[in-house]
Protein backbone atom coordinates (compact mmCIF):
# COMPACT_ATOMS: atom_id res chain seq x y z
CA UNK A 1 0.00 0.00 0.00
CA UNK A 2 1.48 3.34 -0.98
CA UNK A 3 2.08 6.20 1.42
CA UNK A 4 -0.37 8.25 -0.64
CA UNK A 5 -3.13 5.66 -0.13
CA UNK A 6 -2.41 5.45 3.58
CA UNK A 7 -2.41 9.21 4.15
CA UNK A 8 -5.15 10.44 1.82
CA UNK A 9 -8.64 9.25 2.74
CA UNK A 10 -11.98 10.49 1.37
CA UNK A 11 -13.99 12.34 4.04
CA UNK A 12 -17.59 13.55 3.70
CA UNK A 13 -19.42 15.61 6.33
CA UNK A 14 -23.23 15.59 6.24
CA UNK A 15 -25.98 16.89 8.50
CA UNK A 16 -28.60 14.28 9.39
CA UNK A 17 -32.26 15.15 10.07
CA UNK A 18 -32.24 18.45 8.18
CA UNK A 19 -31.78 20.18 4.83
CA UNK A 20 -30.25 23.22 6.60
CA UNK A 21 -26.47 23.56 6.27
CA UNK A 22 -26.31 24.80 9.87
CA UNK A 23 -28.95 22.44 11.30
CA UNK A 24 -29.37 18.81 12.22
CA UNK A 25 -26.61 16.60 13.56
CA UNK A 26 -23.34 16.50 11.61
CA UNK A 27 -21.21 13.42 11.13
CA UNK A 28 -17.99 12.77 9.27
CA UNK A 29 -17.84 9.66 7.07
CA UNK A 30 -14.37 8.28 6.27
CA UNK A 31 -14.16 5.54 3.64
CA UNK A 32 -11.28 3.10 4.21
CA UNK A 33 -9.97 0.25 2.03
CA UNK A 34 -10.86 -3.10 3.66
CA UNK A 35 -7.22 -3.99 4.41
CA UNK A 36 -6.60 -0.66 6.11
CA UNK A 37 -9.87 -0.91 8.06
CA UNK A 38 -8.74 -4.28 9.42
CA UNK A 39 -5.24 -3.15 10.34
CA UNK A 40 -5.41 0.49 11.39
CA UNK A 41 -4.96 0.95 15.17
CA UNK A 42 -7.91 2.18 17.20
CA UNK A 43 -5.71 4.98 18.53
CA UNK A 44 -5.23 6.25 14.98
CA UNK A 45 -8.98 6.21 14.31
CA UNK A 46 -9.52 8.09 17.56
CA UNK A 47 -6.92 10.69 16.58
CA UNK A 48 -8.55 11.19 13.17
CA UNK A 49 -11.96 11.63 14.82
CA UNK A 50 -10.46 14.14 17.23
CA UNK A 51 -8.91 16.10 14.36
CA UNK A 52 -12.18 16.12 12.40
CA UNK A 53 -13.93 17.28 15.60
CA UNK A 54 -17.45 16.28 14.59
CA UNK A 55 -20.03 14.90 17.05
CA UNK A 56 -19.45 11.50 15.42
CA UNK A 57 -17.09 10.10 12.81
CA UNK A 58 -17.96 6.85 11.01
CA UNK A 59 -15.13 4.81 9.53
CA UNK A 60 -16.53 2.49 6.87
CA UNK A 61 -15.12 -0.15 4.52
CA UNK A 62 -16.86 -2.23 1.85
CA UNK A 63 -17.46 -5.92 2.62
CA UNK A 64 -19.72 -7.30 -0.13
CA UNK A 65 -22.13 -6.19 -2.83
CA UNK A 66 -25.04 -7.42 -4.93
CA UNK A 67 -27.27 -5.74 -7.48
CA UNK A 68 -29.69 -4.48 -4.80
CA UNK A 69 -27.65 -4.30 -1.57
CA UNK A 70 -24.18 -3.55 -0.26
CA UNK A 71 -22.57 -4.37 3.08
CA UNK A 72 -19.97 -2.31 4.94
CA UNK A 73 -17.96 -2.63 8.13
CA UNK A 74 -18.29 0.42 10.39
CA UNK A 75 -16.81 1.86 13.58
CA UNK A 76 -18.03 5.03 15.29
CA UNK A 77 -15.90 7.55 17.21
CA UNK A 78 -16.66 10.82 18.95
CA UNK A 79 -13.65 13.11 19.48
CA UNK A 80 -13.22 11.40 22.87
CA UNK A 81 -14.21 7.73 22.60
CA UNK A 82 -15.56 4.88 20.48
CA UNK A 83 -19.31 4.20 20.40
CA UNK A 84 -20.76 0.77 19.54
CA UNK A 85 -23.60 2.20 17.38
CA UNK A 86 -24.79 5.58 16.17
CA UNK A 87 -28.01 6.28 14.31
CA UNK A 88 -27.28 9.72 12.88
CA UNK A 89 -23.81 8.74 11.63
CA UNK A 90 -25.35 5.69 9.95
CA UNK A 91 -27.85 7.95 8.18
CA UNK A 92 -25.08 10.35 7.18
CA UNK A 93 -22.88 7.52 5.88
CA UNK A 94 -25.76 6.03 3.91
CA UNK A 95 -26.62 9.45 2.50
CA UNK A 96 -23.03 9.96 1.36
CA UNK A 97 -22.87 6.53 -0.25
CA UNK A 98 -26.27 6.73 -1.95
CA UNK A 99 -25.20 10.08 -3.43
CA UNK A 100 -22.00 8.54 -4.86
CA UNK A 101 -23.19 6.62 -7.93
CA UNK A 102 -19.62 5.48 -8.65
CA UNK A 103 -19.59 3.52 -5.39
CA UNK A 104 -23.31 2.71 -5.01
CA UNK A 105 -25.26 2.30 -8.27
CA UNK A 106 -28.81 3.64 -8.44
CA UNK A 107 -30.23 0.11 -8.33
CA UNK A 108 -28.85 -0.50 -4.84
CA UNK A 109 -31.71 0.08 -2.39
CA UNK A 110 -30.21 -1.19 0.87
CA UNK A 111 -26.96 -0.58 2.72
CA UNK A 112 -26.02 -2.81 5.65
CA UNK A 113 -23.51 -1.55 8.23
CA UNK A 114 -21.94 -4.22 10.45
CA UNK A 115 -20.48 -2.90 13.71
CA UNK A 116 -17.57 -4.20 15.73
CA UNK A 117 -20.08 -5.30 18.40
CA UNK A 118 -21.93 -7.51 15.95
CA UNK A 119 -24.94 -5.23 15.37
CA UNK A 120 -26.23 -4.70 11.85
CA UNK A 121 -27.72 -1.31 10.96
CA UNK A 122 -29.69 -1.30 7.72
CA UNK A 123 -30.31 1.89 5.74
CA UNK A 124 -32.69 2.02 2.80
CA UNK A 125 -33.65 4.62 0.21
CA UNK A 126 -36.88 6.40 1.15
CA UNK A 127 -39.19 8.78 -0.75
CA UNK A 128 -38.12 12.36 -1.52
CA UNK A 129 -34.43 11.50 -1.30
CA UNK A 130 -34.55 10.60 2.38
CA UNK A 131 -32.73 7.70 4.03
CA UNK A 132 -34.46 5.38 6.50
CA UNK A 133 -32.99 3.14 9.21
CA UNK A 134 -34.73 0.66 11.49
CA UNK A 135 -34.02 0.60 15.22
CA UNK A 136 -35.33 -1.79 17.86
CA UNK A 137 -38.06 -0.10 19.86
CA UNK A 138 -37.58 0.25 23.62
CA UNK A 139 -39.93 -0.64 26.46
CA UNK A 140 -40.12 1.79 29.37
CA UNK A 141 -40.57 1.08 33.06
CA UNK A 142 -41.77 3.98 35.19
CA UNK A 143 -39.33 4.86 37.95
CA UNK A 144 -40.57 4.28 41.50
CA UNK A 145 -39.37 4.54 45.06
CA UNK A 146 -35.81 5.59 45.85
CA UNK A 147 -34.82 5.49 42.19
CA UNK A 148 -37.57 7.97 41.32
CA UNK A 149 -36.75 10.20 44.31
CA UNK A 150 -33.08 10.31 43.29
CA UNK A 151 -33.83 11.40 39.73
CA UNK A 152 -36.53 13.82 40.87
CA UNK A 153 -33.96 15.60 43.09
CA UNK A 154 -31.59 15.96 40.14
CA UNK A 155 -34.37 17.21 37.87
CA UNK A 156 -35.26 19.89 40.41
CA UNK A 157 -31.76 21.30 39.88
CA UNK A 158 -31.97 20.89 36.11
CA UNK A 159 -35.51 22.11 35.39
CA UNK A 160 -36.16 24.55 38.20
CA UNK A 161 -39.90 25.13 38.51
CA UNK A 162 -40.86 23.22 35.35
CA UNK A 163 -42.63 20.04 36.50
CA UNK A 164 -41.91 16.57 35.22
CA UNK A 165 -44.89 14.41 34.23
CA UNK A 166 -43.28 10.99 33.76
CA UNK A 167 -39.91 9.32 34.35
CA UNK A 168 -39.17 5.98 32.70
CA UNK A 169 -36.05 3.88 32.17
CA UNK A 170 -35.57 1.74 29.08
CA UNK A 171 -34.82 -1.94 28.71
CA UNK A 172 -31.94 -3.47 26.74
CA UNK A 173 -30.31 -2.48 24.44
CA UNK A 174 -31.09 1.01 25.77
CA UNK A 175 -30.51 0.18 29.43
CA UNK A 176 -28.61 3.40 30.13
CA UNK A 177 -31.39 5.66 28.72
CA UNK A 178 -34.01 7.51 30.75
CA UNK A 179 -37.00 9.45 29.38
CA UNK A 180 -38.62 12.36 31.23
CA UNK A 181 -41.80 14.03 29.99
CA UNK A 182 -41.90 17.71 30.94
CA UNK A 183 -45.03 19.86 31.31
CA UNK A 184 -44.22 22.65 28.83
CA UNK A 185 -44.96 23.71 25.27
CA UNK A 186 -41.61 25.51 25.07
CA UNK A 187 -39.07 22.74 25.60
CA UNK A 188 -36.48 24.33 23.35
CA UNK A 189 -36.63 27.60 25.27
CA UNK A 190 -36.14 26.13 28.74
CA UNK A 191 -33.01 27.34 30.50
CA UNK A 192 -31.50 24.21 32.00
CA UNK A 193 -28.76 23.62 34.51
CA UNK A 194 -27.07 21.08 32.22
CA UNK A 195 -24.10 20.07 34.43
CA UNK A 196 -26.59 18.81 37.02
CA UNK A 197 -27.68 16.12 34.55
CA UNK A 198 -24.30 14.46 35.00
CA UNK A 199 -25.48 13.56 38.50
CA UNK A 200 -28.05 11.10 37.16
CA UNK A 201 -27.03 7.45 36.99
CA UNK A 202 -28.12 7.33 33.33
CA UNK A 203 -25.73 7.96 30.45
CA UNK A 204 -28.49 9.21 28.13
CA UNK A 205 -31.08 11.64 29.50
CA UNK A 206 -34.04 12.51 27.26
CA UNK A 207 -36.48 15.35 27.93
CA UNK A 208 -39.69 15.45 25.92
CA UNK A 209 -42.95 17.40 25.68
CA UNK A 210 -45.89 17.91 23.38
CA UNK A 211 -45.22 20.28 20.51
CA UNK A 212 -47.02 23.53 19.84
CA UNK A 213 -45.89 23.37 16.19
CA UNK A 214 -48.67 22.18 13.86
CA UNK A 215 -48.04 18.75 12.40
CA UNK A 216 -45.33 17.85 14.93
CA UNK A 217 -46.35 15.12 17.37
CA UNK A 218 -43.77 15.81 20.07
CA UNK A 219 -40.47 17.52 20.79
CA UNK A 220 -37.36 16.32 22.58
CA UNK A 221 -33.89 17.21 23.80
CA UNK A 222 -31.16 14.67 24.61
CA UNK A 223 -28.18 15.02 26.90
CA UNK A 224 -25.08 12.95 27.62
CA UNK A 225 -21.59 13.49 28.97
CA UNK A 226 -19.57 12.53 25.89
CA UNK A 227 -19.38 16.01 24.31
CA UNK A 228 -18.32 19.34 25.74
CA UNK A 229 -21.81 20.77 25.10
CA UNK A 230 -23.63 17.92 26.93
CA UNK A 231 -26.57 18.27 24.49
CA UNK A 232 -26.89 16.12 21.39
CA UNK A 233 -28.03 18.08 18.33
CA UNK A 234 -30.43 15.38 17.05
CA UNK A 235 -30.45 11.76 18.23
CA UNK A 236 -31.94 8.86 16.29
CA UNK A 237 -31.73 6.22 19.02
CA UNK A 238 -33.60 8.45 21.50
CA UNK A 239 -36.64 8.00 19.29
CA UNK A 240 -36.59 4.27 19.95
CA UNK A 241 -37.98 5.37 23.35
CA UNK A 242 -39.84 8.48 22.27
CA UNK A 243 -41.85 7.03 19.40
CA UNK A 244 -43.54 4.14 21.25
CA UNK A 245 -44.06 6.32 24.34
CA UNK A 246 -45.94 9.08 22.49
CA UNK A 247 -47.70 6.67 20.13
CA UNK A 248 -49.25 4.94 23.13
CA UNK A 249 -49.91 8.13 25.08
CA UNK A 250 -51.56 10.12 22.27
CA UNK A 251 -52.84 7.26 20.06
CA UNK A 252 -50.66 8.38 17.17
CA UNK A 253 -50.88 6.64 13.83
CA UNK A 254 -48.18 4.39 12.41
CA UNK A 255 -46.15 7.37 11.11
CA UNK A 256 -45.66 10.90 12.44
CA UNK A 257 -43.28 13.85 12.55
CA UNK A 258 -41.06 14.58 15.56
CA UNK A 259 -38.71 17.47 16.26
CA UNK A 260 -35.55 17.72 18.34
CA UNK A 261 -35.31 21.28 19.64
CA UNK A 262 -31.61 21.68 20.33
CA UNK A 263 -29.81 24.82 19.16
CA UNK A 264 -29.23 23.22 15.72
CA UNK A 265 -32.55 21.34 15.67
CA UNK A 266 -33.92 18.75 13.30
CA UNK A 267 -37.01 16.87 12.16
CA UNK A 268 -37.51 13.11 12.11
CA UNK A 269 -40.10 11.16 10.11
CA UNK A 270 -40.85 8.32 12.51
CA UNK A 271 -42.77 5.12 11.92
CA UNK A 272 -43.61 2.15 14.11
CA UNK A 273 -43.72 -1.46 12.91
CA UNK A 274 -44.57 -4.63 14.77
Amino acid sequence: MSAETQNVLPVTILNAFTDDLAGGNPAACVLLPPALFASIPSATLQAIAQNLNQPMTAFIAPLSASASAQTFSVRFFTPMLEFPVCGHATLASAGALFADSARVPAGVQELRFETSRGDALVATRAPEGRVEIALARASLTELEGAEADELRDVLADVLGNTPGVYMGKADAPYGNYVLVEVDTLHLGELELNLPALLDTKFAINILTARSAEPGVAFESRMFHGTTHTLEDAVCGSAHALLAPYWAAKDALGPAFLAKQVSARGGYLHVGLED
